[in-house]
């Protein structure tokens, strides 16, 4: 995920030359919109493969069941890359398989199916987990108690559900029940390294998640309000302080 340094710094010199080249507006055109969003994806790479480098985790804390002794306490460690690497690899691992097992059950047309859930369908799904989690009031695990009925919401009123004709909610209530079960599984007991996971650190991870998966995050609100305006807002500084004032002139969900 977190690539190479010298590929992003090259990538990076790509974008700005090509804004330079590109006459700034109140109202740019979609191509300035596009590189701006993924210049704020290349931050987003770059603060994870720095977290992954320097010596303050994200998280630091007792494990479960250390005793202090009256000494220094083991800490467990838990780097922003790796949460979002985890919990990635734990949504998707033995999902999709599952899915598209079951896709001929819930729908006469899989294979359009499978098509169109790639227009901003995963992202969708992405935001409503993001909205989930920020109705939790205290620990992850009482995400146990939390309906997938948001998470449903958010892909069927999406404002790119236009473009998904065939994903119907039958195939949304599939899709959601096999992903909504293997976060809640990860997060409060399938994998030792995230049972401490907080509130905080699942949400800023599936936002890095869906700005990364997002097809065109310049052309999708829900990620752009839900997703990509909370990472530039971070205590932890995210996006760095150029791409933040870009997209506050570019979009409108920056706008007070």
């Amino acid at each position: 995920m977190n690539g190479n340094p010298d590929d992003r710094l090259r990538r990076r010199e790509v974008y700005e030359e090509e804004l330079r080249a590109k006459p700034g507006s109140r109202w740019p055109n979609n191509k300035i919109r596009s590189i701006v969003a993924h210049l704020a994806r290349l931050d987003a790479v770059d603060w994870l493969a720095s977290s992954a480098q320097d010596g303050t985790p994200d998280r630091a804390g007792p494990g479960p069941g250390q005793q202090s002794n009256g000494e220094r306490e083991v800490e467990d460690r838990v780097r922003p890359a790796d949460q979002v690497s985890l919990i990635a690899e734990a949504m998707t691992t033995g999902t999709w398989p599952r899915i598209t097992g079951e896709l001929d059950r819930v729908t006469p047309h899989p294979t359009v199916v499978r098509g169109e859930l790639a227009k901003h369908g995963w992202c969708d799904l992405l935001v409503g987990m993001i909205w989930t989690i920020e109705l939790v009031n205290g620990p992850l695990n009482k995400l146990a108690e939390m309906p997938a009925t948001l998470i449903k919401d958010a892909i069927l009123t999406s404002s790119m559900q236009g473009g998904r004709p065939h994903v119907s909610e039958p195939v949304v209530d599939l899709v959601v029940g096999e992903v909504w079960r293997a976060f809640k599984a990860t997060t409060f007991g399938g994998i030792p390294l995230l049972d401490l996971l907080t509130n905080e650190e699942a949400l800023r991870a599936l936002r890095i998640l869906a700005v990364f998966i997002c097809p065109e995050p310049s052309k999708h609100p829900e990620v752009r309000r839900y997703a990509l305006k909370p990472l530039g807002e971070d205590v932890h500084h995210v996006l760095n302080e150029q791409t933040e004032a870009r997209l506050a002139e570019l979009f409108v969900e920056w706008l007070p």
